[in-house]
C-alpha cells in the first residue's frame, strides 16, 4: 500500500511494504546489549498452585513472566518522567501515528575539539556530538521533516567506545531550535554514562533546570527520547515517516519499536504514473 501526503507544499509518497526496523531485538535469553551494570533481560514460566506455564513441562499453554529494565536493555523510548516526580505514563505522549522525520548520519568529534559544555567526568578520549558537528548536518533537512530526528552515529552498537559518545546540551538546544520534538539515537544515552548525575543533555531537551524534578514547560511535555537504536547501514540518509511504536504502558520509559518509511524518489513515482 502507498500513502501520499503533502508537507510544506511538497507532495510525498511512502510504500508501507518498504519499512525498515530501527529497534534492537530484545533477547530474553540474555543476548541483548545492556548498560549501567544491569542484569540481562530474562523470562520465566509463570507458576501458581499446580500450574506452571511451560508446554515443555506438560502445561496446556506457555505463560511467561518477563523481567526487563527498559532504560538499560535494548531500544527504548523515554518521556520527561525519566527526570521528574509524578509524571503521566508514556502512553499519553504521542498524538500522531506517523511522524515526519529525517535520518542523518553524524560523526562524534574528540572531546579536545569540542568547545561546548562537557561533563566534569569528561575524558580526553571521549567522543562528542556538539554544535560544530550537528549544525552543518542539520542544514540538509527537508522543510517539514523536522518533527522527529534519527541520528546514526557512524558506529555499530556492538563496538561502542568506552564510554560511548554523547550529546552536549548546546547540541540539544540546536535541535530544539530546528523544531525537533522526538530524538532517536543509536547511543545508550544522550549523556555520558557517568556524568556525575547531571544529565545535562536530557535536561536541555525537556527544558529542565539543574536538579529540577518539577514538570517541564507545557510545550516540552510531548517530547520523547529514544535510545539504543540499530540503524541498518544500507539505509540512506534523508526524509521519511517514523512510526515510534510505543506500548500503552504507564511508565516513564518502555521498550519501543521505531520503524522507518523512506520517501519514494520522485522519479520513481513519475515513471509509474506515465501512461
Amino acid at each position: 500500500m502507498r500513502l501520499s501526503f503533502s508537507i510544506a507544499g511538497r507532495r510525498c509518497t511512502v510504500d508501507t511494504t518498504h519499512v525498515h526496523e530501527l529497534a534492537l531485538p530484545l533477547d530474553l535469553a540474555g543476548g541483548s546489549p545492556r548498560w549501567y551494570g544491569a542484569e540481562a533481560a530474562s523470562r520465566r514460566a509463570f507458576s501458581v498452585g499446580n500450574f506452571t506455564g511451560d508446554t515443555r513441562l506438560g502445561a496446556s499453554c506457555n505463560v511467561r513472566v518477563l523481567e526487563l529494565n527498559p532504560h538499560c536493555q535494548g531500544t527504548h523510548t523515554e518521556s520527561w518522567g525519566h527526570l521528574c516526580d509524578d509524571a503521566p505514563g508514556l502512553a499519553t505522549l504521542l498524538d500522531e501515528t506517523l511522524l515526519p522525520a529525517s535520518l542523518l548520519t553524524v560523526w562524534p568529534e574528540p572531546a579536545a575539539d569540542c568547545p561546548d559544555t562537557l561533563p566534569p567526568t569528561v575524558s580526553p578520549t571521549d567522543r562528542i556530538l556538539g554544535v560544530a558537528e550537528l549544525r552543518p548536518r542539520l542544514a540538509v533537512i527537508a522543510a517539514g521533516f523536522n518533527r522527529a530526528l534519527v541520528l546514526r552515529c557512524g558506529q555499530d552498537d556492538d563496538t561502542q567506545p568506552d564510554p560511548p559518545a554523547y550529546v552536549t546540551p548546546e547540541g540539544i538546544q540546536l535541535l530544539l531550535a530546528m523544531g525537533v520534538q522526538h530524538l532517536l539515537v543509536e547511543l545508550p544515552s544522550l549523556d555520558r554514562l557517568d556524568d556525575g548525575g547531571l544529565l545535562r543533555a536530557h535536561r536541555a531537551f525537556w527544558e529542565l533546570g539543574a536538579g529540577s524534578r518539577q514538570q517541564p514547560p507545557v510545550h516540552a511535555r510531548g517530547r520523547s527520547v529514544s535510545e539504543l537504536l540499530r540503524i541498518p547501514p544500507e539505509l540512506a540518509d534523508g526524509p521519511g515517516l517514523l512510526e515510534l511504536g510505543l506500548p500503552a504502558l504507564e511508565s516513564d520509559a518502555a521498550p519501543s519499536r521505531p520503524r522507518w518509511y523512506p520517501l519514494l524518489p520522485e522519479e520513481t513515482i513519475d515513471k509509474e504514473l506515465r501512461p
